[in-house]
C-alpha cells in the first residue's frame, strides 16, 4: 500500500473513531457461521451476534468521512476502488466508504468500543495494507438464514 494511501488510512480512522457514538445501537442477528473441522469437513452452526445498527446510518456522514481516503485510494490503488466479488459472493462496490464502515464493524468486534488506543488503528491499518498488498485473499463467507 502506498504510504500516503495508509497515511489517510490512519488519519480518517482516528477521525472516525471520534466521530462514532459511545455506545452505538445494536441488534442481535442470527447468521449460520461455516468453519471447517479438524477432520476436513464443514461444520455450519447458527450463531447469533451483536450487530452494529449505526453502521447504514446516514446520520454519520460515512462519504464525507471517508473522503480524504477515497482520494488517496483513487491517486494510488484505483484497481481497488469499484465492483469487486466472485462468482460466487457476487459483487459489491468497492470504496473507502465501505472500507471504513468494515473497519467500524471490526474495531467493534474486537474492542467493543470505538473509543481505542493508537495500537489498535495501527494493528488494523496494518491488516488493510496486508490486503491491498497481497496477491491471494481469503474469504469468511456468510450467508443469509433461509426462513
Amino acid at each position: 500500500m502506498h504510504h500516503q494511501a495508509r497515511q489517510s488510512l490512519y488519519e480518517t480512522i482516528q477521525s472516525m473513531v471520534t466521530t462514532l457514538p459511545e455506545n452505538p445501537r445494536l441488534h442481535d442477528d442470527r447468521q449460520l457461521i461455516w468453519r471447517r473441522r479438524e477432520d476436513g469437513a464443514w461444520d455450519g452452526k447458527y450463531e447469533t451476534q451483536a450487530m452494529l445498527d449505526f453502521a447504514w446510518d446516514r446520520d454519520i456522514g460515512w462519504t464525507t468521512l471517508a473522503e480524504p481516503f477515497q482520494q488517496a485510494l483513487l491517486n494510488h490503488h484505483a484497481d481497488h476502488v469499484g465492483l469487486v466479488g466472485t462468482l460466487i459472493t457476487g459483487s459489491f462496490q468497492m470504496s473507502a466508504t465501505e472500507l471504513l464502515r468494515m473497519v467500524a464493524n471490526e474495531l467493534w468486534r474486537r474492542h467493543h468500543s470505538f473509543r481505542v488506543n493508537e495500537r489498535a488503528i495501527g494493528d488494523i491499518c496494518s491488516e488493510v495494507e496486508a490486503f491491498f498488498d497481497s496477491q491471494a485473499v481469503q474469504l469468511n463467507h456468510r450467508t443469509p438464514r433461509q426462513f
